[in-house]
């Protein structure tokens, strides 16, 4: 139980008071107390102090108080002596009931720098009053002190996400650091609440142990420390009239107009009658008691730490064994893609209505976020997201793309997703292990409903935390629109009614995408919370791309050292007012700029006309088409008609990959794949940075990516591209013949060289097969046929492909199967089967030797 504190709240000297303390007479006069010398169960008798504070409430209190319900805990961690009072084993085990409480939120919340003081006073002081219940069997006979305690247990399993913010409005400063809509600090500001209540309740118990065990105490000690009982069970009331009304409690130094400092304020009075006692509680306390508590509270949380170590390990090796996930579609993954958050000061009225939604317990279970490409849906994902992650109210996030890794389809969704929310409550781990173990099938190749149900929805239903108010948990889903299987985004969809019968965990679903038909119809019949981004007030977007601009071009002209107002007021204003409403527009523009000639690019973009108006969505493409148009014919300016055509050639064969890559690859591995040289492929990459995320030069590991799905878009529109068109169909069909290349050059028998047949997957170290299968002869092997689908059916070479089989069709199995994609190799096959029948198109038979 801590001492420091209380002394400098209660403490009141004489000297410095100006009052006089009573003389009570003390065993051994002011020296401390033997406890050796006398039983602690021996007391005088005397009167039931909580029955005459609970005697002198009003009525109405009293009736409040009656109302209010006690947890208690099925089990009590020692052993209970059988002859102890019933109603005693009741209390201890609603002050275990707060130990178990307090537990569950220290797992929940634990890797919050400041949750462990608090968590370690409650404890304290919670075991402090279960030792003088269970040594003093005359305290609160009747039973009034676990009201208080029902109070404690209530303000730690309410969610700081239920708060009224009206309510958090009125908190004053003078006991704890003034409220804000901040969750985090919100929910520190329960738990100092807590330590108080707490601690008055822990030591004002030690006070009437002193008290019952002196035959000659002054009736003004009763009086105080019934004053403070008053006012603790005041309180309660004031709690469990708001529990009531079903409003939010408020631990803080306000209940609308009924605040703690009642409760301070008769202790500060009483302070002037119990002086004395205090002292040789602090004394006692301090002689041995305090060490020992800090020493027990540090085995229980300890203890609790190393079986949830255990199981955080236990947990580990059953996700590699069981659930596959997409591994790049969390918000923080390390893509190799450009991540962008938004700026300070911008979206700031967007953001605090999407925490608002995310936080207050009122709101609809689906937030839709729609908008046309480029306005910013993905970063602004992002700030949620990580805003959501810091507060402790990320249960998991999606980020979709077309052609990445397990990002285009939603197979890997839920696993993912429940592999996420593995990690933000380990209490899931019993009920979806218990799920994968009935049906193993459960985790790939089931209907996404199924997944949804098993993995999530039940393990979720049946979860109970001990809460008051259902925690709020938030997952994000961005771009749904790149799923790029209509039927999955539909099943997706459909299972979001069924997140408003959840009642422990209130999951909430976060969606950006554009306004695509199988988005609006799958939402159609789902109650959500919408916003448009295009369609918010000019003004506001004016003002956010200003503040872009504002940032990046004075990285710009810093790290060139151009003239201090570089480029000037005018050229911003036009700059804006081209980029609006589209961020990625505004995006493009500075990465152009940002070369080492900035001042001309600037007045090249400047310069550029304008397609279209700004009056609908087909305008806004038109406007992006314009810009990389621009951008593109700047590169190849000034080249002459044999470099043109070089370049023109490599860029198809460079950039076409790139943009019809089901997965994103190095450049070293891009290289690999087209068979090109990989300085020849570097080379024409670092022109391209304003338009492709391109490593730093040297860099031949981390994956090029699209810096927006529109620049595909542009390039395989051929009214918009022209000169720089890429056949969507013909470059998949070169792919497929670079991936069966790859292979016949690479695959061999026991490509690991792992010399016993015998050898099992599993005890194949991954660096093994990196180390022997490369990244480009691993794409090859995956996503062959997949690139084959996309082709021109009449241009398969049917003759190519038999050959392959006849060379290399068990070193390809044997390939994926060491790369875990065994399962892929079935639907593989299957799809090459429907392909040969497509136009009664038959695969080659093999010729007979003569």
């Amino acid at each position: 139980m801590p001492r420091g504190k209380f002394r400098s709240l209660f403490r009141k000297k004489p000297s410095e008071e100006g009052q006089t303390q009573t003389n009570l007479p003390l065993r051994n006069g002011n020296q401390d107390v033997d406890d050796s010398t006398q039983d602690p169960s021996e007391s005088v008798n005397k009167p039931d102090l909580w029955q005459r504070a609970y005697d002198d409430l009003e009525p109405k209190e009293q009736q409040l108080l009656q109302r209010i319900t006690i947890p208690k805990s099925d089990e009590f961690p020692e052993p209970i002596d059988a002859n102890v009072d019933p109603s005693v084993v009741d209390r201890l085990k609603a002050l275990n009931w707060v130990v178990e409480t307090v537990k569950i939120q220290y797992e929940i919340d634990k890797e919050k720098s400041k949750i462990k003081e608090p968590i370690h006073k409650i404890l304290q002081a919670t075991l402090s009053f279960q030792d003088v219940i269970k040594a003093f069997a005359a305290f609160d006979p009747t039973g009034h002190a676990p009201k208080a305690w029902a109070v404690v247990s209530l303000g730690l399993t309410v969610s700081p996400s239920h708060l009224n913010l009206k309510l958090w409005s009125l908190v004053t400063d003078n006991f704890i650091v003034q409220m804000t809509q901040n969750h985090r600090s919100q929910k520190e500001a329960w738990l100092e609440s807590c330590v108080y209540l707490t601690d008055i309740l822990a030591r004002y118990a030690f006070v009437e142990a002193e008290y019952h065990k002196d035959p000659n105490t002054d009736h003004h000690v009763e009086t105080a420390i019934v004053q403070v009982y008053v006012a603790v069970l005041t309180f309660a009331a004031k709690v469990q009239s708001r529990v009531d009304s079903n409003r939010a409690v408020l631990f803080g130094k306000s209940i609308l107009g009924n605040t703690l400092a009642d409760l301070e304020e008769s202790i500060h009075k009483a302070e002037s009658n119990v002086g004395q006692w205090l002292e040789v509680v602090d004394r006692r306390e301090h002689r041995g008691r305090g060490e020992d508590l800090v020493k027990k509270v540090d085995t229980i949380l300890n203890e609790f730490e190393r079986v949830m170590g255990s199981l955080d390990e236990l947990h580990g090796k059953f996700d590699l064994s069981g659930l596959k996930t997409a591994q790049e579609a969390r918000y923080n993954a390390n893509t190799g893609e450009e991540y962008q958050e938004c700026l300070p000061e911008t979206r700031v009225e967007l953001l605090k209505e999407i925490k608002l939604w995310a936080t207050h317990p009122d709101q609809k279970a689906t937030f839709w976020l729609q908008g046309m490409a480029g306005t910013g849906k993905s970063t602004v994902s992002r700030t949620v997201a990580r805003w959501l992650d810091k507060e402790g109210l990320l249960g998991g996030s999606f980020f979709f793309k077309k052609n990445g890794t397990d990002r285009d389809n939603a197979k890997r969704l839920f696993t993912t997703l429940t592999k996420q929310m593995l990690e933000r409550l380990p209490h899931l781990r019993g009920p979806v292990q218990s799920a994968i173990k009935e049906t193993p099938s459960i985790v790939e190749g089931r209907r996404l409903q199924e997944q949804f149900n098993e993995l999530l929805f039940k393990p979720l239903q049946s979860l109970d935390l001990g809460l008051n108010s259902p925690l709020i948990l938030v997952i994000v889903i961005d771009a749904l629109d790149e799923c790029q299987v209509p039927e999955d985004i539909k099943a997706f969809l459909s299972t979001l009614p069924q997140l408003n019968r959840l009642k422990t965990i209130q999951l909430r679903v976060f969606i950006t995408s554009r306004p695509e038909i199988p988005v609006i119809r799958g939402l159609h019949s789902v109650n959500h919370e919408e916003i448009i981004l295009h369609e918010i007030e000019e003004s506001i977007i004016k003002h956010d791309i200003a503040a872009f601009f504002h940032e990046k071009l004075k990285c710009i002209r810093d790290y060139y050292g151009l003239e201090q107002f570089w480029p000037g007021e005018e050229a911003l204003l036009a700059l804006v007012n081209m980029a609006t409403p589209l961020f990625i527009y505004a995006a493009t523009i500075c990465r152009f700029v940002d070369s080492e000639l900035p001042r001309k690019r600037l007045r090249a973009v400047l310069s550029t006309p304008l397609s279209g108006g700004k009056s609908g969505i087909d305008d806004e493409y038109a406007m992006l088409a314009s810009l990389y148009s621009s951008v593109l014919k700047d590169i190849v300016s000034g080249k002459r008609p044999m470099e043109l055509k070089e370049f023109m050639d490599d860029f198809q064969q460079i950039v076409g990959a790139i943009v019809m890559l089901f997965s994103p690859l190095s450049s070293a591995a891009l290289s690999e794949l087209i068979q090109l040289e990989k300085e020849t492929t570097q080379g024409r990459l670092s022109t391209l940075r304003s338009v492709l995320s391109v490593p730093r030069d040297g860099d031949e590991t981390t994956p090029i990516q699209l810096l927006h799905l529109s620049f595909r878009e542009f390039l395989v529109s051929r009214p918009a591209s022209t000169d720089f068109w890429i056949d969507e169909e013909a470059a998949h069909t070169k792919l497929a013949v670079n991936c069966l290349d790859c292979m016949k050059q690479s695959l061999t028998r026991d490509i690991c060289h792992l010399s016993s047949p015998g050898v099992r997957n599993h005890e194949v170290e991954k660096t093994t097969v990196d180390n022997h299968i490369s990244p480009g002869l691993q794409y090859a092997c995956r996503y062959w046929i997949r690139h084959l689908k996309n082709s021109d059916e009449s241009t398969i070479d049917w003759e190519m492909i038999e050959n392959f089989f006849k060379l290399h069709l068990l070193h390809w199995l044997e390939a994926l199967s060491l790369l875990g994609w065994i399962s892929e190799a079935i639907e593989n096959i299957h799809t090459l089967q429907s392909l040969a029948k497509v136009g009664d198109i038959k695969p080659r038979p093999t010729r007979k030797k003569k």
